[in-house]
Order: C-alpha cells, then structure tokens, then sequence
C-alpha cells in the first residue's frame, strides 16, 4: 500500500515536467522525524513515516490539497480538522480561466444558431467517460443575436471533446467567487428540450 502512495506522489512531481514538456527536474527526498519529503523545486510532497499517507502537496509553494477534506479522491488522508456541523468534502477553489481578447458581444456575433447559457442546474459528470450532461437555462442565438429566453433544456457532451471545441475566450472575467470564467463558446454541444 505504501508503495502505491508513494508513487503517486513521484508521478504528481513529474506531472508538470510532463505537461511543459521541459527536462524532469531533479527530484531530492529529505527526512525529518515524522515524514519524507520529495521536492523537485516545482512541487514538493510530504509523506508521513508511519502511514504511508500523503500529507502535504504543494505546486509552486502553493498547497494544493483542501484541508477540510479527510480523503481526497480516496487515495490519501490529511488529517484534516473540520467543523462540528457537515461532513469532510473534497473540492477546488480560487479556481478560474484566464480571460482571452475577444469580448462577449464580439463573441456572439460570431455564432449563427446556439445557446446562452446563464444557468446550469444538478452535478452530470461522468468521471471515468467523461461525458458530461447538466439542466440549463438561458438565452437562445439566431444570427448573432439574443432572440429569446430558454428553459428546462438539457445541454451534454464530452468533456474531452468541450475543452478541445473551445473556440473562443472572453475578456470579461469577473471574481464574484472562488471559481471563476470568463464567457466561453463552446462547439459542438447537444442541446435537448422544448
């Protein structure tokens, strides 16, 4: 078991690398008297001793797992402290896209026949398929053009396939809590409702 943890700390150190597509910096593991680090001057894990469990995951000296959350994504504990009311919960936060150029208006111009969405209802993901379907509600696009309001449709698609059909980028971005996105279009989603 401990060696399934561990490795799954060595393959977050070197997720960066894998991702830039830069040379793996080197990795070096200190101890000290209740855990192992790892560090690569990029990410850094700690790995408690006497159980094996990852501890502390920092990107960037910035920590990366939620400490109200006891066992995220079930592969490790952190001990974590919670309040006396709820339950331990895994999430993100301080979370958002990067704005592009374009802005909405110029956005929208730009799509014949689509959908606006402005609210999105219940969870749909599948996480092991990806594919991906949630209740809406919003505005519908003829020519470029808000015509009229939409209700109780369904949107789905593909994860994979929505992040690579991203075609444009607002540069409306606005912080109105810890998980934030500018206007995004979207091709190539299902809509489905009267």
């Amino acid at each position: 078991m401990r060696f399934q943890k561990l490795t799954v700390a060595i393959l977050l150190l070197l997720l960066p690398a894998l991702l830039l597509a830069a040379p793996t910096p080197p990795v070096t593991v200190s101890e000290s008297f209740t855990a192992y680090t790892l560090d690569n001057g990029i990410v850094t894990a700690r790995i408690a001793k006497n159980s094996g469990d990852l501890i502390s995951l920092k990107y960037k000296n910035l920590e990366m797992l939620d400490a109200r959350s006891a066992r995220p994504a079930g592969y490790w504990s952190h001990n974590a402290a919670r309040g006396l009311a709820g339950t331990p919960g895994t999430g993100c936060g301080n979370l958002y896209l990067e704005p592009g150029t374009m802005t909405p208006e110029e956005i929208l111009a730009g799509v014949p026949v689509g959908f606006y969405v402005t609210a999105l209802m219940g969870f749909g993901v599948n996480v092991v398929t990806g594919d991906y379907s949630r209740g809406a509600t919003g505005l519908w696009i003829e020519n470029g053009e808000l015509t009229h309001a939409v209700e109780e449709v369904t949107i789905a698609g593909n994860l994979g396939g929505m992040l690579r059909n991203i075609t444009a980028v607002g540069n409306d971005l606005v912080f109105r809590s810890s998980i934030a996105s500018p206007t995004l279009r979207i091709d190539g989603m299902t809509v489905a409702g009267s």
